[in-house]
């Protein structure tokens, strides 16, 4: 999990991800309109990321880097998962209506909270608490419901899979951030990842999409398209590694549920398109189910001060109480950064 203390400040790092992710639909249905394919939109954003993230991260954060490269192995799976989750998402998007894409793949958040209750203590804790539970599936409902009443269109098999296929392959990759991140630069790693994704899609702009479609681009859509990678992909993929080090897993990938109600409301005053008072309502039940995780989360927090604040009283000074504080800080969120 992540910090000792259940603050507000814990979780700037996963909203403002949220909030940028929330663009992400939009951004892919505007560029359709201008005749791109998924495979040279998701090439140049990735592009862009490598080169903006990359040469601010060898100017600020140089030793950082040199210290992941030294082992990039991990790193280069997380590449090959991002890369295969984008393309299929991207492509999928560009199949179906928005809302409907967004309920797909919010089938993430269940298989990342699954995978990381089976393979880390820390979260188990969390994840087998009956708030945490009571509020995913809270959250879960509301955000069902907004899709089902928001959805409109018809979906092919195609899309489905490609969906699914998206929901899967990132589902995966939340897991590794987690497992890997604990002693790396999360602005290093993302260099690795984008630049990874970069070589990756390469082949695929190269056969199936447009690489010279930048030289005969109109100005506004192109800028949106080289701009959007470091700002949507680079900068929010940071921002969730730092959340999973302060939130744990469990949260973080809960948190993005939020996704889809914030798409929503950028189209309102974007597209014209005003909340019904049923979507409204299923945003309230959404909002109250991510906070009965907040809560839960905040529980398990004082409860381990609780524990600790009478074991270092009862046993004073000297190495004996350093050894019974040293091994529970082992289990605190603050330890996995």
């Amino acid at each position: 999990m992540g910090s000792r203390a259940n603050t507000l400040s814990d979780y700037v790092p996963i909203l403002t991800a949220v909030g940028m992710w929330g663009w992400g639909t939009p951004l892919y249905k505007y560029m359709q309109a201008y005749g791109i394919d998924p495979y040279t939109l998701v090439f140049y954003r990735v592009l862009s990321t490598t080169v903006v993230l990359g040469g601010w991260v060898c100017w600020k954060r140089g030793p950082a880097l040199r210290t992941t490269l030294r082992k990039p192995w991990p790193f280069l799976l997380m590449g090959v998962l991002f890369a295969g989750g984008l393309v299929a998402f991207t492509a999928g998007t560009y199949e179906t209506t928005a809302t409907l894409g967004m309920l797909i793949t919010r089938a993430i958040p269940l298989i990342a909270i699954t995978l990381s209750a089976i393979l880390f203590p820390d979260e188990r804790e969390l994840v087998r608490r009956p708030g945490f539970q009571a509020g995913f599936v809270l959250a879960v409902v509301g955000l069902v419901g907004l899709c089902l009443v928001r959805g409109s269109g018809e979906i092919s098999r195609h899309s489905i899979l490609l969906l699914m296929a998206t929901a899967g392959l990132w589902g995966c990759y939340s897991p590794c951030a987690k497992a890997w991140l604990k002693k790396h630069d999360a602005f290093a790693v993302s260099t690795i990842v984008f630049g990874l994704s970069t070589l990756l899609t390469l082949p695929l702009v190269w056969y199936w999409g447009h690489l010279g479609w930048v030289t005969d681009a109109p100005l506004v859509p192109l800028l949106a398209m080289l701009a959007s990678g470091p700002v949507l992909m680079g900068f929010t993929e940071a921002m969730f590694y730092v959340s999973v080090g302060r939130l744990g897993l469990a949260p973080s990938t809960a948190m993005t549920l939020l996704v889809p109600p914030v798409t929503l409301l950028y189209a309102w005053p974007l597209l014209g398109e005003t909340p019904t008072p049923e979507l409204l309502a299923l945003g309230a039940v959404l909002l109250g189910g991510l906070g009965l995780i907040v809560r839960s989360r905040g529980k398990l927090l004082e409860e381990k001060g609780a524990v600790m604040e009478p074991v270092t009283a009862r046993e004073g000074g000297g190495a004996a109480t350093a050894g019974v504080v040293e091994r529970e800080l082992k289990d605190l969120p603050h330890a996995e950064r």
